[in-house]
């Protein structure tokens, strides 16, 4: 992936993670551009299947699709950010975030590539919501 792709979903995402909206500037990590549906299960190299993700939600996520819902045992698509409206899918409650879909935050981090990582302060990280 050449550093111009790379560039232009970091402007996409406002340098934050797609997934958990953590702004790159909270981390030293650098997030990673990565491909939501993996390469493996059909997916491009297309800017429009990629996605600026932080450390945690790209391990969480991984090459995966789908994640099992641990209330009912569906098996549950995970969050896409290019078809999916991120205030449809989580909801801000001060220093954690839920997913709209589930009342149980916890068991949810793997199946929606959700990492529940805050590591900055509520008004820096509420004003990229």
């Amino acid at each position: 992936m050449d550093s111009a792709v790379r560039q232009f979903v970091r402007q996409r995402a406002e340098d934050c993670c797609e997934y958990c909206r953590l702004p790159q500037e909270a981390v030293d990590a650098t997030f990673h551009v990565e491909h939501i549906i993996a390469l493996q299960h059909d997916g491009t190299g297309d800017p429009s299947n990629l996605a600026l993700a932080c450390d945690r939600c790209n391990l969480y996520k991984g090459p995966n699709l789908t994640g099992i819902d641990s209330e009912t045992g569906a098996i549950v698509l995970l969050f896409h950010p290019r078809q999916e409206g991120w205030r449809d899918h989580f909801a801000f409650r001060g220093p954690t975030r839920a997913n709209r879909w589930s009342g149980d935050l916890q068991s949810h981090v793997g199946a929606c590539g959700f990492c529940g990582q805050v590591e900055t302060s509520q008004s820096k990280f509420s004003a990229r919501l």
